[in-house]
């Protein structure tokens, strides 16, 4: 389990970055974060060892959070960073995933995949063909956002205005038993 530390990077310790768009991959951060602090002494954690990790690049704030999340990326640790898209009580995280095309269990595309959690429930990843019949079984408690997803009125590409339809629903319905 990680331990409760939250680093927060100032501009001249950003993790390394992609050397061909000059900006962070923040998909190769779901592994690990490696930087340089002010004295240029490397630092390396990995999911498991802290929980929470963020900075800001180019005035966009980029937010990571530990999780225990199989991403079939053939990883010893299952234990991940997510990029956090949506806070609240569903989170919203984007992330990178294997898809198989092959008989070797390592080989395959890497495609960008949401994956959702309500609390501290387990993780739920909204997956292109079963979003329409899974996805409103996720929701079943918000009958309203349901029925929008089976009507097809949000897709998976609406997974943010979905997170934040759910979150409004959940506090008021918080509010409705205070």
């Amino acid at each position: 389990m990680p331990v409760l530390l939250k680093i927060f990077l100032q501009p001249s310790e950003y993790p390394e970055t992609n050397k061909t768009t000059y900006s962070p991959d923040w998909r190769s951060l779901q592994r690990k974060i490696t930087w340089y602090d002010s004295l240029n002494k490397k630092h390396t954690f990995y999911p498991s060892e802290i929980k929470e990790f963020g900075f800001t690049y180019k005035n966009e704030k980029y937010i990571f959070l530990s999780r225990k999340y199989d991403l079939k990326m053939c990883l010893e640790d299952s234990c991940v960073f997510l990029k956090l898209e949506v806070n609240g009580y569903l989170k919203l995280f984007n992330t990178v995933q294997l898809i198989r095309n092959g008989p070797m269990p390592c080989t395959g595309t890497l495609v960008d995949r949401y994956v959702i959690q309500k609390g501290e429930e387990p993780l739920f990843a909204l997956t292109p063909f079963l979003f329409k019949t899974d996805t409103p079984l996720f929701f079943i408690e918000c009958p309203e956002l349901a029925d929008k997803i089976r009507n097809r009125e949000y897709k998976i590409e609406d997974a943010k205005a979905i997170a934040n339809y759910y979150n409004q629903w959940w506090a008021e319905q918080i509010g409705k038993t205070k």
